[in-house]
């Protein structure tokens, strides 16, 4: 699918993305480039993203 934009649809706190076309990911395996890959996360946003997903749980727990 040549020339479709494709966007990200949020559904309440959940982003979903869709997945890579199957030639785009062959693409990027080959280039082989280590940059492209992102830093690990600090731990400090670890456990920011983890307290978060604990509250939300409690939030819909309580519903």
């Amino acid at each position: 699918m040549k020339g479709t934009r494709r966007m990200a649809v949020v559904i309440n706190d959940f982003e979903v993305l869709p997945e890579a076309a199957p030639a785009a990911r062959q693409d990027a395996a080959a280039s082989g480039h280590a940059s492209d890959q992102p830093p690990p996360p600090e731990p400090r946003v670890v456990q920011e993203a983890l307290r978060a997903l604990h509250e939300q749980a409690l939030r819909t727990w309580a519903h």
